[in-house]
Protein backbone atom coordinates (compact mmCIF):
# COMPACT_ATOMS: atom_id res chain seq x y z
CA UNK A 1 0.00 0.00 0.00
CA UNK A 2 2.86 2.37 0.87
CA UNK A 3 4.49 1.60 -2.46
CA UNK A 4 1.23 2.48 -4.30
CA UNK A 5 1.03 5.81 -2.50
CA UNK A 6 4.64 6.57 -3.41
CA UNK A 7 3.97 5.83 -7.06
CA UNK A 8 0.88 8.07 -7.00
CA UNK A 9 3.01 10.85 -5.52
CA UNK A 10 5.50 10.51 -8.39
CA UNK A 11 2.68 10.72 -10.94
CA UNK A 12 1.25 13.81 -9.20
CA UNK A 13 4.68 15.47 -9.34
CA UNK A 14 4.81 14.67 -13.05
CA UNK A 15 1.34 16.18 -13.66
CA UNK A 16 2.33 19.35 -11.79
CA UNK A 17 5.52 19.69 -13.82
CA UNK A 18 7.81 19.24 -10.82
CA UNK A 19 9.64 16.37 -12.52
CA UNK A 20 10.22 15.45 -16.16
CA UNK A 21 8.89 12.19 -17.68
CA UNK A 22 12.44 10.75 -17.63
CA UNK A 23 12.86 11.63 -13.94
CA UNK A 24 9.46 10.12 -13.14
CA UNK A 25 10.40 6.86 -14.86
CA UNK A 26 13.63 6.64 -12.84
CA UNK A 27 11.75 7.25 -9.56
CA UNK A 28 9.21 4.55 -10.39
CA UNK A 29 12.03 2.17 -11.27
CA UNK A 30 13.74 2.88 -7.95
CA UNK A 31 10.51 2.20 -6.06
CA UNK A 32 10.06 -1.08 -7.89
CA UNK A 33 13.60 -2.22 -7.03
CA UNK A 34 13.15 -1.20 -3.38
CA UNK A 35 10.08 -3.37 -2.92
CA UNK A 36 11.44 -6.36 -4.86
CA UNK A 37 9.97 -8.76 -7.43
CA UNK A 38 6.78 -9.34 -5.42
CA UNK A 39 5.63 -5.74 -5.89
CA UNK A 40 6.99 -5.69 -9.39
CA UNK A 41 4.89 -8.61 -10.59
CA UNK A 42 1.93 -6.30 -11.16
CA UNK A 43 3.85 -4.77 -14.05
CA UNK A 44 4.37 -8.14 -15.77
CA UNK A 45 2.20 -9.83 -18.31
CA UNK A 46 -0.18 -12.28 -16.55
CA UNK A 47 1.12 -15.12 -18.73
CA UNK A 48 4.59 -14.82 -17.14
CA UNK A 49 5.46 -16.54 -13.91
CA UNK A 50 8.05 -15.52 -11.35
CA UNK A 51 10.78 -17.61 -12.94
CA UNK A 52 10.31 -15.91 -16.33
CA UNK A 53 10.67 -12.37 -14.92
CA UNK A 54 14.07 -10.70 -15.12
CA UNK A 55 15.49 -7.20 -14.88
CA UNK A 56 15.57 -6.70 -18.66
CA UNK A 57 11.79 -7.25 -18.79
CA UNK A 58 11.44 -4.80 -15.93
CA UNK A 59 13.53 -2.14 -17.66
CA UNK A 60 11.67 -2.67 -20.94
CA UNK A 61 8.31 -2.11 -19.31
CA UNK A 62 9.49 1.06 -17.59
CA UNK A 63 11.01 2.27 -20.85
CA UNK A 64 7.60 1.98 -22.48
CA UNK A 65 6.01 3.85 -19.59
CA UNK A 66 8.61 6.61 -19.90
CA UNK A 67 7.92 6.95 -23.62
CA UNK A 68 4.17 7.18 -22.99
CA UNK A 69 4.62 9.78 -20.26
CA UNK A 70 6.95 11.77 -22.52
CA UNK A 71 4.37 11.72 -25.28
CA UNK A 72 1.61 12.90 -22.94
CA UNK A 73 3.81 15.76 -21.69
CA UNK A 74 4.62 16.73 -25.28
CA UNK A 75 0.91 16.88 -26.18
CA UNK A 76 0.18 19.02 -23.13
CA UNK A 77 3.05 21.32 -24.04
CA UNK A 78 1.79 21.69 -27.60
CA UNK A 79 -1.72 22.55 -26.35
CA UNK A 80 -0.32 25.21 -24.03
CA UNK A 81 1.81 26.60 -26.85
CA UNK A 82 -1.22 26.84 -29.17
CA UNK A 83 -3.16 28.64 -26.46
CA UNK A 84 -0.37 31.14 -25.95
CA UNK A 85 -0.09 31.71 -29.68
CA UNK A 86 -3.76 32.66 -29.76
CA UNK A 87 -3.26 35.15 -26.95
CA UNK A 88 -0.09 36.84 -28.17
CA UNK A 89 -1.93 39.68 -29.90
CA UNK A 90 -4.31 40.35 -27.01
CA UNK A 91 -3.65 43.50 -25.02
CA UNK A 92 -4.21 42.59 -21.38
CA UNK A 93 -3.21 45.01 -18.67
CA UNK A 94 -4.35 46.01 -15.20
CA UNK A 95 -4.11 49.50 -13.77
CA UNK A 96 -4.47 49.68 -9.99
CA UNK A 97 -3.83 53.24 -8.90
CA UNK A 98 -0.15 53.85 -9.45
CA UNK A 99 0.52 50.20 -10.21
CA UNK A 100 0.29 49.30 -13.90
CA UNK A 101 0.67 45.58 -14.53
CA UNK A 102 1.79 44.53 -17.99
CA UNK A 103 3.59 47.61 -19.27
CA UNK A 104 5.04 51.05 -18.64
CA UNK A 105 3.52 54.48 -18.08
CA UNK A 106 4.81 57.66 -19.67
CA UNK A 107 3.92 61.16 -20.81
CA UNK A 108 5.29 63.80 -23.14
CA UNK A 109 4.50 67.46 -23.85
CA UNK A 110 5.36 69.37 -27.02
CA UNK A 111 5.24 73.08 -27.84
CA UNK A 112 5.69 74.26 -31.42
CA UNK A 113 7.20 77.46 -32.73
CA UNK A 114 4.74 80.41 -32.79
CA UNK A 115 2.09 80.06 -35.51
CA UNK A 116 1.71 83.18 -37.61
CA UNK A 117 -0.73 81.91 -40.23
CA UNK A 118 -2.99 78.96 -40.99
CA UNK A 119 -2.13 75.45 -39.86
CA UNK A 120 -2.13 73.10 -42.82
CA UNK A 121 -3.00 69.95 -40.87
CA UNK A 122 -3.34 68.56 -37.36
CA UNK A 123 -3.20 64.75 -37.40
CA UNK A 124 -3.67 62.89 -34.14
CA UNK A 125 -3.79 59.12 -33.67
CA UNK A 126 -4.62 57.78 -30.21
CA UNK A 127 -5.27 54.23 -29.01
CA UNK A 128 -7.86 53.01 -26.53
CA UNK A 129 -8.03 56.49 -25.03
CA UNK A 130 -9.51 59.88 -25.78
CA UNK A 131 -8.54 62.82 -27.98
CA UNK A 132 -9.36 66.40 -27.00
CA UNK A 133 -8.82 69.37 -29.31
CA UNK A 134 -9.56 72.94 -28.22
CA UNK A 135 -8.33 76.51 -28.66
CA UNK A 136 -6.56 78.81 -26.21
CA UNK A 137 -5.19 82.34 -26.12
CA UNK A 138 -1.67 81.66 -27.34
CA UNK A 139 0.41 81.39 -30.51
CA UNK A 140 1.89 77.89 -30.35
CA UNK A 141 0.47 74.46 -30.99
CA UNK A 142 0.58 72.61 -27.68
CA UNK A 143 0.21 68.83 -27.59
CA UNK A 144 0.54 66.54 -24.59
CA UNK A 145 0.06 62.81 -24.35
CA UNK A 146 -0.21 60.13 -21.69
CA UNK A 147 0.44 56.55 -22.61
CA UNK A 148 0.91 52.99 -21.42
CA UNK A 149 3.41 51.01 -23.45
CA UNK A 150 4.56 47.42 -23.71
CA UNK A 151 8.22 48.38 -23.39
CA UNK A 152 10.24 51.05 -21.53
CA UNK A 153 11.26 54.37 -23.07
CA UNK A 154 8.67 54.27 -25.85
CA UNK A 155 9.52 56.82 -28.53
CA UNK A 156 6.99 59.60 -29.04
CA UNK A 157 7.70 62.77 -31.02
CA UNK A 158 5.89 65.68 -32.63
CA UNK A 159 6.56 66.08 -36.34
CA UNK A 160 6.17 69.62 -37.68
CA UNK A 161 6.80 70.12 -41.38
CA UNK A 162 5.23 72.57 -43.80
CA UNK A 163 2.53 73.50 -41.31
CA UNK A 164 1.56 69.85 -40.79
CA UNK A 165 1.60 68.77 -37.14
CA UNK A 166 1.60 65.04 -36.45
CA UNK A 167 2.21 62.95 -33.33
CA UNK A 168 4.37 59.94 -34.23
CA UNK A 169 5.00 56.75 -32.23
CA UNK A 170 5.09 52.98 -32.56
CA UNK A 171 1.39 52.13 -32.53
CA UNK A 172 1.92 48.41 -31.91
CA UNK A 173 4.16 49.12 -28.91
CA UNK A 174 1.39 51.05 -27.13
CA UNK A 175 -1.41 49.66 -25.02
CA UNK A 176 -3.05 53.08 -24.82
CA UNK A 177 -2.39 56.66 -25.94
CA UNK A 178 -4.31 59.73 -24.76
CA UNK A 179 -3.84 63.05 -26.57
CA UNK A 180 -4.66 66.65 -25.62
CA UNK A 181 -4.14 69.34 -28.26
CA UNK A 182 -4.47 73.13 -27.97
CA UNK A 183 -4.35 75.40 -31.00
CA UNK A 184 -4.22 79.20 -31.16
CA UNK A 185 -7.68 80.80 -31.03
CA UNK A 186 -8.70 82.31 -34.38
CA UNK A 187 -6.15 80.28 -36.37
CA UNK A 188 -7.70 78.27 -39.18
CA UNK A 189 -6.71 74.61 -39.52
CA UNK A 190 -7.05 73.35 -43.07
CA UNK A 191 -7.42 69.71 -41.99
CA UNK A 192 -8.11 68.08 -38.63
CA UNK A 193 -7.71 64.31 -38.48
CA UNK A 194 -8.43 62.57 -35.17
CA UNK A 195 -8.63 58.80 -34.84
CA UNK A 196 -8.82 56.49 -31.84
CA UNK A 197 -10.79 53.46 -30.66
CA UNK A 198 -12.84 52.64 -27.60
CA UNK A 199 -12.64 56.24 -26.42
CA UNK A 200 -14.16 59.69 -26.83
CA UNK A 201 -13.24 62.44 -29.30
CA UNK A 202 -13.95 66.04 -28.29
CA UNK A 203 -13.50 69.14 -30.46
CA UNK A 204 -14.35 72.60 -29.15
CA UNK A 205 -13.87 76.22 -30.22
CA UNK A 206 -11.84 75.61 -33.37
CA UNK A 207 -11.84 76.90 -36.96
CA UNK A 208 -11.26 74.34 -39.69
CA UNK A 209 -11.77 73.70 -43.35
CA UNK A 210 -12.29 69.97 -42.89
CA UNK A 211 -12.70 67.71 -39.86
CA UNK A 212 -12.42 63.95 -40.04
CA UNK A 213 -13.15 62.32 -36.69
CA UNK A 214 -13.31 58.56 -36.15
CA UNK A 215 -13.57 56.29 -33.12
CA UNK A 216 -15.44 53.19 -31.89
CA UNK A 217 -17.54 52.38 -28.85
CA UNK A 218 -17.50 55.94 -27.52
CA UNK A 219 -19.02 59.27 -28.45
CA UNK A 220 -17.95 62.19 -30.60
CA UNK A 221 -18.72 65.71 -29.36
CA UNK A 222 -18.24 68.90 -31.40
CA UNK A 223 -19.03 72.29 -29.87
CA UNK A 224 -18.76 75.97 -30.78
CA UNK A 225 -16.78 75.35 -33.95
CA UNK A 226 -16.72 76.44 -37.57
CA UNK A 227 -15.84 74.03 -40.38
CA UNK A 228 -16.53 73.84 -44.08
CA UNK A 229 -17.00 70.08 -43.80
CA UNK A 230 -17.37 67.69 -40.86
CA UNK A 231 -17.15 63.90 -41.09
CA UNK A 232 -17.82 62.13 -37.79
CA UNK A 233 -18.07 58.35 -37.52
CA UNK A 234 -18.27 56.05 -34.52
CA UNK A 235 -20.16 52.95 -33.38
CA UNK A 236 -22.28 52.02 -30.38
CA UNK A 237 -22.10 55.59 -29.07
CA UNK A 238 -23.64 58.99 -29.71
CA UNK A 239 -22.64 61.90 -31.91
CA UNK A 240 -23.42 65.30 -30.40
CA UNK A 241 -23.04 68.53 -32.39
CA UNK A 242 -23.91 71.87 -30.83
CA UNK A 243 -23.38 75.51 -31.81
CA UNK A 244 -21.59 74.58 -35.01
CA UNK A 245 -21.58 76.20 -38.44
CA UNK A 246 -20.62 74.07 -41.41
CA UNK A 247 -21.01 73.68 -45.12
CA UNK A 248 -21.63 69.96 -44.76
CA UNK A 249 -22.11 67.67 -41.77
CA UNK A 250 -21.88 63.91 -42.27
CA UNK A 251 -22.49 61.94 -39.06
CA UNK A 252 -22.76 58.16 -38.84
CA UNK A 253 -22.99 55.79 -35.89
CA UNK A 254 -24.80 52.62 -34.80
CA UNK A 255 -26.98 51.74 -31.83
CA UNK A 256 -26.83 55.27 -30.44
CA UNK A 257 -28.42 58.63 -31.10
CA UNK A 258 -27.34 61.61 -33.16
CA UNK A 259 -28.25 65.09 -31.97
CA UNK A 260 -27.77 68.47 -33.65
CA UNK A 261 -28.60 71.59 -31.68
CA UNK A 262 -28.22 75.30 -32.51
CA UNK A 263 -26.39 74.32 -35.67
CA UNK A 264 -26.29 75.82 -39.17
CA UNK A 265 -25.32 73.90 -42.29
CA UNK A 266 -25.90 73.79 -46.01
CA UNK A 267 -26.19 70.00 -45.85
CA UNK A 268 -26.52 67.48 -43.02
CA UNK A 269 -26.68 63.71 -43.53
CA UNK A 270 -27.35 61.85 -40.29
CA UNK A 271 -27.49 58.07 -40.09
CA UNK A 272 -27.74 55.60 -37.21
CA UNK A 273 -29.55 52.41 -36.15
CA UNK A 274 -31.60 51.32 -33.15
CA UNK A 275 -31.61 54.90 -31.79
CA UNK A 276 -33.26 58.23 -32.47
CA UNK A 277 -32.13 61.28 -34.40
CA UNK A 278 -32.87 64.70 -32.92
CA UNK A 279 -32.44 68.15 -34.47
CA UNK A 280 -33.36 71.21 -32.41
CA UNK A 281 -33.11 74.89 -33.29
CA UNK A 282 -31.19 74.24 -36.48
CA UNK A 283 -30.99 76.03 -39.80
CA UNK A 284 -30.08 73.41 -42.40
CA UNK A 285 -30.79 73.84 -46.09
CA UNK A 286 -30.78 70.15 -46.96
CA UNK A 287 -31.40 67.74 -44.09
CA UNK A 288 -31.36 63.96 -44.48
CA UNK A 289 -32.01 61.70 -41.44
CA UNK A 290 -32.20 57.93 -41.46
CA UNK A 291 -32.47 55.35 -38.66
CA UNK A 292 -34.38 52.16 -37.87
CA UNK A 293 -36.35 50.85 -34.94
CA UNK A 294 -36.34 54.32 -33.42
CA UNK A 295 -37.85 57.77 -33.84
CA UNK A 296 -36.86 61.02 -35.51
CA UNK A 297 -37.59 64.37 -33.84
CA UNK A 298 -37.14 67.66 -35.72
CA UNK A 299 -37.99 70.88 -33.87
CA UNK A 300 -37.55 74.42 -35.20
CA UNK A 301 -35.48 73.42 -38.20
CA UNK A 302 -35.78 76.53 -40.33
CA UNK A 303 -34.22 79.22 -38.15
CA UNK A 304 -33.74 82.56 -39.87
CA UNK A 305 -34.71 81.01 -43.21
CA UNK A 306 -38.37 81.48 -42.32
CA UNK A 307 -37.73 85.24 -42.15
CA UNK A 308 -35.10 85.84 -44.82
CA UNK A 309 -35.60 83.11 -47.42
CA UNK A 310 -35.20 84.70 -50.86
CA UNK A 311 -37.32 84.22 -53.95
CA UNK A 312 -36.63 80.80 -55.43
CA UNK A 313 -35.05 79.44 -52.24
CA UNK A 314 -36.14 75.94 -51.26
CA UNK A 315 -35.23 73.70 -48.34
CA UNK A 316 -35.42 69.91 -48.33
CA UNK A 317 -36.07 67.57 -45.44
CA UNK A 318 -36.00 63.78 -45.73
CA UNK A 319 -36.66 61.64 -42.67
CA UNK A 320 -36.90 57.87 -42.93
CA UNK A 321 -37.13 55.23 -40.21
CA UNK A 322 -38.83 51.95 -39.31
CA UNK A 323 -40.78 51.00 -36.19
CA UNK A 324 -40.45 54.51 -34.82
CA UNK A 325 -42.41 57.73 -34.92
CA UNK A 326 -41.51 60.94 -36.74
CA UNK A 327 -42.25 64.37 -35.32
CA UNK A 328 -41.67 67.53 -37.37
CA UNK A 329 -42.28 71.19 -36.57
CA UNK A 330 -42.66 73.59 -39.50
CA UNK A 331 -41.99 77.24 -38.72
CA UNK A 332 -44.88 79.54 -39.47
CA UNK A 333 -44.38 81.31 -42.78
CA UNK A 334 -42.67 78.37 -44.52
CA UNK A 335 -44.68 76.87 -47.37
CA UNK A 336 -44.43 73.11 -47.85
CA UNK A 337 -44.61 70.46 -50.51
CA UNK A 338 -45.29 67.40 -48.37
CA UNK A 339 -45.22 63.63 -48.81
CA UNK A 340 -45.69 61.53 -45.65
CA UNK A 341 -46.47 57.83 -45.32
CA UNK A 342 -46.55 55.11 -42.69
CA UNK A 343 -48.04 51.65 -42.19
CA UNK A 344 -50.20 50.28 -39.41
CA UNK A 345 -50.61 53.78 -38.00
CA UNK A 346 -51.56 57.31 -39.15
CA UNK A 347 -50.24 60.60 -40.46
CA UNK A 348 -51.37 63.51 -38.29
CA UNK A 349 -50.81 66.71 -40.27
CA UNK A 350 -51.92 69.96 -38.63
CA UNK A 351 -50.56 72.54 -41.07
CA UNK A 352 -52.89 75.23 -42.35
CA UNK A 353 -53.49 76.47 -45.91
CA UNK A 354 -52.81 73.15 -47.59
CA UNK A 355 -54.09 71.98 -50.94
CA UNK A 356 -54.60 68.28 -50.28
CA UNK A 357 -53.72 65.75 -52.90
CA UNK A 358 -54.00 62.01 -52.40
CA UNK A 359 -54.87 61.49 -48.75
CA UNK A 360 -55.57 58.53 -46.50
CA UNK A 361 -55.16 57.62 -42.87
CA UNK A 362 -51.58 56.44 -43.41
CA UNK A 363 -50.61 58.68 -46.33
CA UNK A 364 -50.71 62.43 -47.03
CA UNK A 365 -49.74 64.31 -50.14
CA UNK A 366 -50.22 68.07 -49.77
CA UNK A 367 -48.95 71.43 -50.94
CA UNK A 368 -49.31 74.95 -49.56
CA UNK A 369 -51.59 77.20 -51.62
CA UNK A 370 -48.88 79.84 -51.91
CA UNK A 371 -45.93 77.45 -52.40
CA UNK A 372 -44.70 78.92 -55.68
CA UNK A 373 -44.92 82.54 -54.52
CA UNK A 374 -43.56 82.21 -50.99
CA UNK A 375 -39.96 83.22 -50.33
CA UNK A 376 -39.34 80.45 -47.81
CA UNK A 377 -40.50 77.00 -48.79
CA UNK A 378 -39.55 73.42 -48.07
CA UNK A 379 -39.93 70.08 -49.80
CA UNK A 380 -40.58 67.42 -47.15
CA UNK A 381 -40.54 63.64 -47.55
CA UNK A 382 -41.18 61.46 -44.47
CA UNK A 383 -41.70 57.72 -44.11
CA UNK A 384 -41.86 55.11 -41.34
CA UNK A 385 -43.55 51.83 -40.45
CA UNK A 386 -45.67 50.70 -37.54
CA UNK A 387 -45.74 54.13 -35.94
CA UNK A 388 -47.26 57.58 -36.39
CA UNK A 389 -46.08 60.74 -38.14
CA UNK A 390 -46.91 64.09 -36.57
CA UNK A 391 -46.46 67.36 -38.45
CA UNK A 392 -47.43 70.65 -36.86
CA UNK A 393 -46.81 74.37 -37.08
CA UNK A 394 -44.27 75.87 -34.68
Amino acid sequence: MTNDLSKMKVLEMLAEGKVTPEEAAKLLEALAKEHGPRDSRRWRDDDHDDDDFDEEDFEGVFGQIGEQLSGIASEIGDSIKEGLEGLKDLDVSLDLGDIFVGGYKGQHSFVSQPVSQNIMALRLLAKNDKIEISSYEGREVRISCEYKSKKPRAGVRLSEEGGVYELLYDYNAMRSMRIYAQVPAGIRIEEIGADTKNAKIYVGDVLSKAMRLGTTNDKIVIERSLAEEINAKTSNAAIMIEQVRSGGIFAETTNAKIKLEHTQADTARLQTTQAKIVTENTDIAHLYAKTKNAGIVMENNFGEFAKTGGQGAERTIEAHTTNGGVSLDVTRGVAVNLQASTSNSKVDCRLANLLMGETAKSYVSARSYDYDSTAARAKINISTTNSAIKIKEA
